[in-house]
């Protein structure tokens, strides 16, 4: 097994029935915007103006929320990914689910996996009615990605546990009913993770004090929630007492990688979009057609982790990495715009404003909730270290540079000699990848191997992400073409997306072999010039961005990228 064993993601393929549940979410999104009942916000399901009962409980009439639950809890029995269609719908418009949002995601799925019966029946069928709303107490003063250092405590007493502790950053939880408290029920240990336990806490209950912490524009969305004595009866405990912390792992694939990792600052991307022209300053459009090659390499990742979910599968790494590139575009995604709105001055604007001012507001936490950008590229730097054998650097560099599969095979040229390039960068950097986790579990330096080294962790988690946005940008671009669709847009977003990444896989590589890259003594050499040569052929990824987003230039960009 090579490295690329730790990111083994399935295609990314949706059920038959998504495109008339597509259309189904559209149209209910087109009536509400009719109405009036809310304009897209740009972090809608983060933001504390993302929070409408009115909203969830017009969802949940349809069915959308709980939708994979068993029917005597409540639910719909549909399956993961046709709850993704109906999420990614919700988010790209920007409509406010904040009220469901963890109770949906996060609550309801732990409940049904480590709940007891008696906590289903109580808690399920009222989310999915959207009566129900749940808050996350996961978070300290001292223990944000550190988890395992929480100070909350709760003690045995009769019939229950008293709780004691100060959980912050506890977004929504002024207006949410019940928060999932991890919390320490037995002294810390030489495994700091033993002893962590779940428990769902009433925030109405007696005991409890709340006080708002303001973002820095003064909205009040996260608070300090202090718990002096809070009495939670055993019937509220959630799974077993000690195992809380497996239990907050298990759901961190669901929070880290779904679409609002990718899709937060949508709105924005699209009112650029529409407010855009083909005929444009380049500036502008290059920005554009990058961001969309981005997103699409992105939604391509994202689905093939819920696919996996789907399957029953538990993918953290995957999901980790995903949730990295995904909020490290979102933010990338508001400076960019920022970046070349003047360039649109002459233009009616005032929609692409208010959103660009949430997003900037909005961006610094972005790459913070769910796990920090650095905890989780330490995490997949890790298991990549983990997953591979030593023959990675030899079979790596026999692939480098194999023809590509024959995707495309109709196009004109030089669209058909782009998507072939495209396809080769992609290769090329799963061999890179290879190549470089082989030598950094190998080469020692100041008596360790450099993989232990947490600069070297960072860079190697990068470079895994640009290597699988390559392939999934050039897989997108394949099944696209195979299916009909516009073949200039599809091979323009690839050869984009595949050139940006050429260049930062390419200087990562080199970085982190040092000077026996530079040289014809290590297999790296065999591809790094065909590499940039591939970049270049048939257009460089500047080019082919500027044609993507003359592309998409002043349409409707969703309903470009996710036909109905």
């Amino acid at each position: 097994m090579s490295s690329r064993g730790a990111l083994d993601l399935p295609p990314a393929r949706l059920p038959d029935s998504a495109a008339a549940l597509r259309g189904e979410v559209r149209e209910f999104v087109a009536g509400e915007l009719a109405r009036g009942s809310f304009a897209p916000l740009c972090d809608c399901w983060g933001s504390a103006g993302g929070w409408s009962p009115a909203f969830t409980r017009a969802l949940a009439v349809r069915g959308w929320v709980g939708m994979t639950w068993p029917a005597r809890y409540g639910g719909g029995e549909r399956s993961a990914l046709e709850r993704y269609v109906v999420t990614e719908e919700l988010l790209a418009a920007g409509a406010p689910v904040a009220a469901h949002w963890v109770a949906d995601r996060q609550t309801g799925p732990a409940l049904l996996r480590f709940g007891t019966e008696d906590q289903r029946r109580r808690l399920l069928p009222a989310i999915a009615r959207g009566e129900c709303s749940f808050a996350i107490g996961m978070s300290e003063e001292g223990s944000g990605s550190d988890l395992a250092s929480v100070s909350t405590r709760a003690e045995r007493v009769d019939g229950g546990w008293r709780v004691h502790g100060v959980k912050k950053w506890t977004g929504g939880a002024h207006a949410a009913d019940f928060f999932t408290v991890l919390c320490r029920t037995s002294p810390v240990a030489e495994d700091r993770h033993a002893g962590l336990t779940q428990l769902i806490v009433d925030l109405r209950t007696p005991g409890i004090a709340m006080r708002p912490i303001n973002l820095m524009h003064g909205v009040h969305q996260w608070n300090e929630v202090r718990l002096d004595g809070v009495l939670v009866p055993d019937a509220m405990l959630l799974g077993e007492e000690g195992s809380g912390w497996r239990q907050v792992v298990s759901e961190l694939a669901y929070e880290r990688s779904g679409p609002e990792r990718i899709l937060s600052s949508f709105p924005l991307v699209a009112a650029f979009a529409a407010t855009a022209r083909p005929d444009d300053d380049p500036r502008v459009v290059a920005t554009l057609g990058s961001l969309v090659a981005r997103l699409v390499a992105l939604r391509r990742l994202s689905l093939s982790v819920a696919v996996a979910l789907d399957e029953g599968r538990a993918p953290e790494v995957e999901a980790a990495l995903v949730k990295d590139l995904g909020t490290t575009f979102e933010r990338d995604a508001v400076e960019s715009i920022r970046a070349v709105r003047p360039l649109l001055s002459s233009r009616e604007v005032g929609a692409l404003d208010e959103l660009l001012e949430q997003g900037v507001l909005a961006a610094p936490g972005f790459t913070l909730r769910g796990g920090t950008t650095e905890i989780l590229r330490g995490i997949v730097a890790r298991e990549l270290v983990l997953a591979a054998d030593g023959a990675a650097s030899a079979d790596g560099a026999d692939r480098a540079g194999d023809a590509p599969t024959g995707g495309g095979a109709s196009l004109p040229e030089p669209l058909r000699g782009a998507l072939d390039r495209a396809v080769l960068i992609a290769q090329a950097a799963e061999a890179i990848l290879d190549l470089t986790v082989g030598h950094v579990r190998s080469r020692v330096q100041f008596g360790r191997p450099l993989a232990r080294f947490q600069a070297v962790q960072q860079q190697l988690a990068v470079l895994a992400g640009q290597a699988v946005s390559a392939r999934a940008a050039a897989d997108a671009a394949l099944d696209a073409v195979e299916r009909g669709e516009d073949p200039e847009l599809a091979v323009a977003l690839a050869k984009a997306r595949a050139g940006e990444a050429a260049t930062e896989i390419a200087r990562i590589a080199h970085q982190l072999h040092g000077a026996i890259g530079m040289t014809d003594e290590h297999p790296l050499h065999r591809f790094t010039r065909p590499l940039w040569t591939w970049r270049d052929e048939f257009g460089s990824e500047g080019e082919w961005a500027a044609r993507a987003g003359a592309r998409v230039a002043g349409a409707d960009l969703w309903a470009r990228l996710a036909p109905a």
